[in-house]
């Protein structure tokens, strides 16, 4: 990630990625977008991101409910398993 940060700034452009790793966003990133339910629901300084944010963001909390939704750290993620 340094490396591209480094030739991006070097050569004058802005990369774009679509990053799934939260850590290695708010890490390099300088803004973040964040997407839910077909609308942008974050777009400014990756400092600036709360766990709220990212609930509605990978949560799919709607952005009008934002306000009640619980932090990351207070969030039980339940994954399906194999209908075998």
């Amino acid at each position: 990630m340094e490396l591209l940060r480094r030739v991006c700034q070097e050569s004058g452009i802005t990369p774009v990625a679509s990053l799934h790793r939260v850590d290695l966003a708010l890490e390099h990133a300088d803004r973040i977008v964040g997407p839910a339910h077909g609308e942008i629901v974050y777009d400014g300084p990756a400092a600036g991101v709360t766990d709220e944010d990212l609930l509605v963001i990978y949560g799919g909390v709607p952005a009008d409910e934002q306000a009640d939704a619980l932090p990351l750290s207070a969030q039980t993620v339940s994954l399906p398993t194999s209908a075998d």
